[in-house]
């Protein structure tokens, strides 16, 4: 059992450090003059990433009764944003 705490430990550890490096990475890109524009956007867009990738997957699910198809449809996504994202950084 300590093992498991140490283990749970370490990874609450490691994600603490993910949100100051977020934030930071986007002070990095963001130009000075339009930080307070950006930044409420910034914030508010993990939390309606979560509501609407639970909407998305709950409604695939009332219709379907499917799991397989959920993934299906979260890994095409996840291709098309990917690709958007690195077409996105040449502009």
């Amino acid at each position: 059992i300590y093992i498991k705490i140490a283990l749970i430990s370490l990874a609450s550890f490691g994600a603490a450090l993910i949100e100051p490096i977020r934030e930071s990475y986007f002070f990095k890109l963001v130009p000075k003059k339009k930080e307070e524009k950006y930044y409420g956007p910034f914030l508010t867009s993990e939390n309606i990433g979560n509501s609407v990738g639970t909407f998305l997957a709950s409604s695939i699910l009332f219709i379907t009764s499917s799991y397989s198809k959920i993934f299906i449809l979260s890994s095409f996504l996840m291709f098309f944003f990917a690709i958007f994202s690195l077409l996105l950084k040449k502009f």
